[in-house]
């Protein structure tokens, strides 16, 4: 795992009507969420999203449908973990899963499935200017999006 990140298993509660699962209770983490920002993204079959990632806002993610090829890359030099990489698949048949990451931390993603929803609550509002992008291609960040995903 990187410094910086979590993973945390959710629980499904099921009755005769379907099931809730709480994603995050913020106020069992450190950060400050009082600017939050929720969002919704539909991706399409073997699309990848990446390499992306902030200066200063922090991020859960939480696959409502769908799978995805995960990788969490850090990029903060000042980190223990710098340029070390984490990689899970999360499907949301078998795994219900929310994940986290700190400023400086890069993630990208191809879906897996037919097609994947993904939310995503920030701790501050959409701004540019705080987002970290590098290209797939780019040397500094080396990972075959196209070898066989196991």
């Amino acid at each position: 795992m990187l410094n910086r990140t979590s993973f945390v298993k959710l629980n499904k509660n099921y009755d005769s009507r379907g099931f809730f699962s709480e994603i995050v209770r913020v106020s069992n983490y450190k950060f400050n969420f009082s600017k939050t920002q929720i969002s919704h993204s539909r991706v399409k079959k073997n699309i990848i999203k990446g390499w992306h990632g902030h200066k200063k806002q922090h991020q859960w993610n939480y696959v409502v449908r769908g799978s995805i090829l995960l990788i969490l890359y850090d990029n903060n030099p000042k980190s223990f973990t710098y340029k070390q990489y984490y990689k899970k698949i999360i499907d949301c048949k078998f795994d219900n899963y929310a994940y986290f990451f700190s400023p400086g931390i890069l993630h990208s993603y191809k879906c897996l499935s037919n097609s994947l929803d993904i939310i995503y609550i920030t701790s501050d509002i959409y701004d540019v200017a705080n987002e970290i992008k590098i290209n797939l291609n780019n040397k500094k960040i080396k990972y075959d999006w196209y070898k066989k995903t196991k």
